[in-house]
């Protein structure tokens, strides 16, 4: 299997990317966690009704203070397959406005959960939108950011089943961890927004210092009326270990 090819252009690591909500905050990328191309061609493109286009999530520190740090997520509008390589002036032929769902419905549901001042799910730092320069994949095409803070904590698990923090606890622990589950639930969806997750541990943090469950991963905002039900211990594999009962 071949490697997976890299979007992301040697200068990025040295940058600081300057977020934009209540306050301004500045952030310097210190590691690479993950990169999610879609890679087509134009005829692709045509038929499916989107650009091609990279997703990498940054670790990174904020500039005035290198203790705190936070995870940005850039979206980055790509050439068409076949013309990576074309002259910057015909590949600027290419450019778009930024038109992807995915960054809407992530901008919308942090912003839903801002104004409902969740204490479950990351702080929304904000977002930066640019247009590439000339020596960009695609000058004048979309670049778009949106931070939020590094939750504390460690991630209950893995995305192997049965493998991880949570199966290590006493069982009154894994009650525990259920009710803050619980709690971390409802003030999330009160503010109508729902978890866009696979539903694996390693998408839920405990801090046990405070005995809290934080939701970290993607989010979109929904309309759709939700009342609690104790399947959803189930549902993301917290029922290991359960009292008779719950």
């Amino acid at each position: 299997m071949q490697p997976q090819r890299t979007w992301m252009l040697p200068n990025m690591m040295t940058r600081t990317i300057t977020l934009t909500n209540d306050v301004i905050s500045e952030w310097r990328p210190i590691e690479k966690l993950k990169e999610q191309p879609v890679e087509m061609d134009e005829e692709e493109s045509k038929d499916e009704g989107g650009v091609p286009n990279t997703r990498i999530d940054f670790l990174c520190e904020n500039v005035d203070d290198t203790n705190c740090q936070a995870i940005v997520v850039m979206f980055l509008q790509i050439p068409f397959e076949g013309t990576e390589f074309a002259a910057p002036d015909i590949r600027a032929l290419q450019a778009t406005e930024n038109d992807s769902l995915i960054t809407r419905d992530l901008l919308s549901a942090y912003s839903r959960l801002q104004e409902g001042n969740c204490q479950h799910t990351p702080a929304f730092l904000g977002t930066l939108e640019e247009k590439q320069d000339p020596y960009s994949w695609v000058p004048g095409g979309y670049t778009f950011f949106l931070g939020f803070t590094k939750v504390p904590g460690v991630p209950l698990g893995t995305k192997c089943m049965g493998e991880g923090v949570f199966y290590n606890l006493h069982p009154k622990k894994k009650e525990a961890v259920r009710e803050a589950f619980k709690v971390a639930y409802i003030a999330m969806t009160s503010c109508g927004v729902r978890e866009w997750l696979d539903r694996c541990l390693n998408h839920l943090v405990w801090d046990e210092s405070v005995g809290k469950v934080y939701f970290v991963g993607d989010f979109g905002p929904t309309d759709e009326e939700w009342e609690w039900n104790p399947a959803w211990w189930r549902r993301w594999n917290l029922n290991e270990g359960e009292s008779v009962g719950m």
